[in-house]
């Protein structure tokens, strides 16, 4: 009974996600955000936010506006955050369970990847489950066989504010997605399952020359129907490895290392 709660909670935070931003719908990049509410608001958002005498002697108080449009405001943080960064980098959050076996591995591989890339990135990763917990000895040795060390690793706990600095939420299982958006619905149109993003960057294409990470994460949302993401489906889902033996392990990396190459090549085509 307790299990059949837990994912009925999980269920109605699906279902009432949604886009955040006022303007643009659920298939704009943060850009799309900005200039939709500036044209709303008649002068930036992000202005609107800091909460200046003007707005004071206004009646508009950033708590209370922020208080009242809690994605939204979430959403403007994160591109204030961005703007104040002399080198913005792309963030990304990867998830599954326990934070000990898939996760970690793709954060590995995908840090490797976009630092040969050439990407300004920084690439974290969490679960569902306790934190503090090494890796495992599996994922550990299917790692270091590829130069690459998960030794130091140990698992954190998703959180909204793990979540809310997330440029795109890469997730192992369908469950993971409806976890982030359950704990924060306005992570819908930025969170998808690692199988998933590839399969509909796939189909849109690779992003486009002067398209930026934003604009091209929101065609590929494009369309996306939540109910969708109900259950599992080996379509989406990358088998659990935990316990099994080192060759269930090695099976995943190869799995998550084609999948992290073949996203890399859409998401950053190499110019001609």
């Amino acid at each position: 009974m307790g299990q059949q709660r837990h994912d009925a909670h999980r269920l109605h935070g699906l279902q009432e996600s949604g886009c955040t931003g006022v303007v643009g719908g659920p298939t704009g990049g943060l850009d799309d955000h900005v200039d939709g509410l500036e044209r709303l608001l008649g002068r930036d958002p992000l202005q609107q936010l800091a909460g200046s005498d003007e707005d004071r002697c206004a009646g508009i108080d950033r708590h209370e506006w922020s208080q009242a449009h809690p994605g939204t405001a979430r959403t403007l943080d994160r591109i204030e955050t961005k703007r104040a960064q002399s080198s913005p980098s792309l963030e990304v959050l990867v998830l599954c369970t326990a934070n000990q076996c898939r996760s970690p591995m793709a954060e590995a591989l995908l840090r490797a990847r976009l630092g040969t890339a050439g990407v300004d990135a920084v690439v974290q990763s969490a679960g569902d489950l306790h934190a503090g917990v090494p890796a495992a000895s599996g994922a550990v040795r299917a790692m270091r066989a590829r130069g690459l060390d998960l030794s130091s690793h140990r698992s954190r706990s998703l959180t909204g504010d793990l979540l809310d600095r997330a440029d795109v939420v890469i997730a192992m299982a369908r469950r993971h997605v409806r976890s982030a958006v359950s704990l924060r619905p306005g992570a819908w149109p930025r969170a998808f399952t690692l199988k998933e993003l590839v399969r509909r960057g796939s189909g849109i294409g690779p992003r486009k020359p002067g398209e930026s990470f934003d604009d091209w994460l929101g065609r590929i949302h494009a369309g996306r129907e939540r109910r969708a993401l109900l259950g599992d489906d080996p379509r989406d889902d990358i088998a659990d490895p935990i316990g099994g033996p080192d060759r269930l392990y090695e099976a995943t990396a190869v799995e998550l290392g084609q999948l992290v190459d073949d996203l890399v090549s859409l998401a950053f085509p190499k110019e001609t």
